[in-house]
């Protein structure tokens, strides 16, 4: 009687061994939480950074793109209520789990050059990935979750280019390389690809720039 129920961030620190103990905690008129983590590469080997990628790479894409903004929009519109009208896409929001088992799988294929999360909305973060390169994206609504193209109507793509907080994984590959997009869709099957890194700065989708 009385005893809490797990949160999701009780069960996460449980599964990946990550007790949350605190931070830099000091009194004041607020509450600040200054929070570090540190790692180190996982069975491959292979620490697979941002700004990596190269003209021709392949663009991939794995997680939902604007799940999580759209589960804001509706809870900020609806209150609670929302999770019972958009059950994935505020679950998206409230409680994101990270792609570790994915990035790991990432990391252990020789032809992904870059690798990072998406926590700014894709269009701001792949400029992260892509350094001084550019990239043609070509997406295309029934490549989005149905509650992404429910909420968002006839600009569901942009919506979703401009969502944060999913934090789906985003990675740049050299798709000539011996196992290509097989490789990745083999170790990855949710694995989604978006387009192309090219020579030319800023990005463009459909064609046209965004």
């Amino acid at each position: 009687p009385g005893r809490k129920e797990p949160t999701i961030v009780d069960l996460l620190s449980r599964q990946l061994g990550i007790p949350l103990v605190g931070g830099d905690l000091s009194r004041g008129p607020a509450l600040a939480l200054d929070i570090t983590v540190l790692g180190r590469p996982g069975p491959s080997g292979r620490l697979v950074r941002r700004a990596q990628a190269r003209p021709d790479d392949t663009l991939v894409v794995i997680g939902p793109m604007g799940l999580a903004r759209a589960g804001l929009l509706a809870l900020e519109a609806q209150g609670r209520a929302a999770t019972a009208l958009w059950p994935a896409a505020t679950a998206a929001h409230l409680r994101p789990l990270p792609r570790l088992a994915e990035g790991l799988a990432l990391a252990g294929i020789p032809e992904v050059r870059g690798l990072m999360d998406v926590s700014d909305g894709l269009a701001r973060d792949l400029p992260r990935l892509l350094g001084p390169f550019g990239a043609d994206l070509a997406l295309t609504p029934d490549a989005l979750h149905p509650e992404v193209r429910a909420k968002f109507g006839d600009s569901p793509v942009e919506q979703a280019l401009l969502g944060g907080e999913d934090y789906a994984l985003l990675a740049s590959f050299d798709s000539s390389g011996h196992s290509g997009l097989s490789g990745v869709l083999e170790a990855i099957p949710e694995a989604q690809a978006i387009g192309l890194v090219s020579e030319a700065p800023g990005l463009r989708l459909n064609g046209r720039p965004f």
